[in-house]
């Protein structure tokens, strides 16, 4: 009996120690509808979360790239690239005026401090060798109880659900270039 007893009881610490903590925060993924509107799916991601049944359209996000444009959705004249110097600027205009840039990435606590906020944070990820790439939202990060490796959860307007990758291989689509803590 004491071996089953024992059994149990190590079968409970192993679970324990092995128990990931999650901190992820309550961020819809949404794809991206055309192939350039990475930059405006993850504006409308951050407004579907913070402004619930906003019945915000696609334009008041692609009109940050031409104030003024008259469309009624994802259009092709709306589907072009967002440099990353314009990125401020938009999220200011769609009233997140406390949203912070960093012209690199943030450290693993930083990013943790952030999502423990209720702060998502929006980065670039630049392909490889080109001037252009690509927008997603870290919107969590998970652990091992005792781990040193934090894996950050993705909401990526490519993907249909929320993804996990490690911290230090953030390598989706390239280099990890800018970020934005986003808030109100």
């Amino acid at each position: 009996m004491g071996s089953i007893s024992s059994a149990l009881n190590l079968d409970l610490v192993r679970k324990f120690l092995l128990k990931r903590i999650e901190n992820t925060l309550p961020v819809r993924v949404v794809q991206q509808p055309l192939d350039n509107l990475c930059w405006a799916t993850c504006y409308r991601m951050v407004d579907n979360w913070l402004v619930p049944n906003n019945g915000f359209a696609w334009c008041r996000h692609a009109r940050c790239a031409s104030p003024g444009l008259a469309c009624s959705g994802p259009k092709v004249h709306c589907n072009v690239p967002r440099l990353t110097s314009d990125v401020r600027n938009d999220w200011l205009a769609l009233g997140y005026s406390k949203t912070v840039h960093q012209p690199n990435p943030l450290t693993v606590p930083a990013v943790r401090a952030s999502i423990k906020a209720g702060v998502p944070v929006m980065i670039f990820l630049e392909h490889k060798g080109q001037a252009i790439g690509h927008f997603c939202l870290i919107v969590g990060t998970a652990r091992m109880r005792f781990g040193v490796d934090t894996s950050f959860v993705i909401a990526d307007p490519l993907k249909e659900r929320l993804i996990e990758r490690e911290a230090t291989d953030l390598i989706v689509h390239g280099t990890w270039r800018e970020s934005w803590e986003i808030s109100q």
